[in-house]
């Protein structure tokens, strides 16, 4: 007995850990085609709650890897249409399994699925991938000209601006409402549409294709940027529907150490040093003005307007042909509104969303009246982050800015429009 009784606890023990460890990688076989199915659907919500805290994709690690997760599956634009198990690798507290997989756009490749002694997926390869991490903004050499007078055209109504490109002339939009400098893809050696990004436009279409590339020499009117690195996309889409040529756009980074006077009567932008304004102020512009506070929503100003009885907060762009309101307000607002239909919002993305369209009887905006106001309707909650001072409810762009002579200051925190 005492021979008998070892050998058969060893046996039994044997059993039962060759049992669990079974269902185990059963959870983990589900697990798997669970996320196949998440990125059909191009969304990685189901299978958010099987990822281990420690969860890594593409070299990143954690909350940064779910949301790289996130934006994969968003975006890809591909679907699954078969995979197979090719091999399963035991280890002490972990379990890797590799798939054969048929792409309906990308073909065939192998995935690699990592699981901990949890049945939590710890790592992910679905196939070759990078991810690239742009944190800070441009350092700009200042222009030696003050105050810098830069003319315009309109491309229907947004401006355009001549920027010299490592040594060329180029055709750039001047976007306040991007916080960086984005060169269009199409023109640059060796661009790629195999790039994803967390950047959603006005009309919140992920603007993919996006990547991250390195400038020789960029001169936007003095300002200059020398050897850095800056962010690509495509803009094919917006040359289609200004039916120009448009090398990139000039963001908020290009611009932010100068107040900003619009001038849309005279097509020209004057970039005034915030120390040398008052004296600028008093040589050119009158004495009949609205000043009005500002508040700075990550690099978006942000002023309070009052629509009948309410108030509300509009960022201001200068990259938008119209005025823009979140869409879920629609229905408390809808008495003050004319004209109401729809229509197509085409921004920084390649899609386009049917929309509410009116006309917005008045709004106040300070002690400055704004009659009949062609505005669009369109989810802007991305524009909406915790750690901002201020929701916005809306955007003010061209219908706004080009009633007068318009002042951003972000050192003083004012707007005031010059009437």
């Amino acid at each position: 007995m005492k021979i008998i009784r070892p050998i058969y606890l060893v046996v039994l023990f044997l059993f039962l850990t060759h049992s669990i460890f079974s269902q185990n990688l059963d959870n983990c076989r589900a697990t798997v085609k669970k996320t196949f199915e998440a990125l059909n659907q191009q969304s990685s919500a189901s299978i958010e709650s099987n990822l281990s805290d420690d969860f890594s994709i593409a070299g990143q690690k954690g909350e940064i890897a779910k949301k790289v997760l996130a934006q994969l599956f968003s975006q890809l634009n591909d679907s699954v249409i078969a995979f197979k198990e090719v091999d399963v690798v035991e280890g002490s507290n972990s379990a890797e399994f590799i798939y054969s997989v048929e792409y309906k756009k990308k073909g065939p490749t192998n995935s690699t699925f990592l699981f901990n002694k949890e049945n939590q997926l710890k790592e992910l390869s679905l196939f070759e991938m990078e991810v690239k991490t742009l944190t800070d903004n441009v350092k700009t050499e200042k222009s030696t000209q003050h105050p810098i007078e830069v003319p315009f055209e309109l491309a229907r109504k947004l401006i355009t601006v001549k920027v010299n490109l490592n040594g060329i002339e180029r055709t750039f939009l001047l976007d306040t409402g991007s916080p960086r400098v984005i060169l269009n893809s199409r023109y640059l050696e060796n661009s790629t549409e195999e790039t994803l990004s967390s950047t959603r436009d006005v009309s919140n279409n992920n603007i993919s294709g996006m990547d991250i590339v390195q400038v020789n020499n960029l001169n936007f009117s003095g300002i200059t940027l020398r050897d850095q690195q800056v962010i690509s996309s495509n803009l094919e889409h917006l040359e289609e529907s200004l039916g120009i040529n448009i090398h990139g756009l000039i963001g908020y980074e290009m611009i932010r150490d100068y107040d900003i006077l619009f001038d849309y009567e005279n097509q020209k932008i004057i970039l005034i040093d915030p120390e040398s304004f008052e004296k600028f102020s008093r040589k050119n512009l009158g004495e009949d003005q609205v000043i009005l506070p500002l508040h700075l929503n990550g690099h978006l100003p942000t002023v309070q307007s009052q629509i009948g009885n309410r108030t509300f907060y509009f960022a201001i762009d200068s990259g938008a042909e119209t005025n823009l309101i979140d869409a879920h307000l629609f229905s408390q607002m809808e008495t003050n509104f004319k004209k109401i239909g729809t229509s197509d919002l085409k921004g920084g993305g390649k899609n386009s969303n049917e929309v509410k369209t009116a006309v917005l009887k008045k709004m106040h905006i300070g002690g400055a009246k704004f009659k009949n106001i062609p505005t669009l309707f369109s989810n802007i909650s991305h524009l909406n982050k915790k750690e901002h001072e201020t929701e916005i409810n809306g955007i003010i762009g061209y219908p706004i800015l080009s009633r007068q002579k318009t002042l951003i200051s972000h050192k003083r925190k004012e707007v005031i429009f010059f009437y």
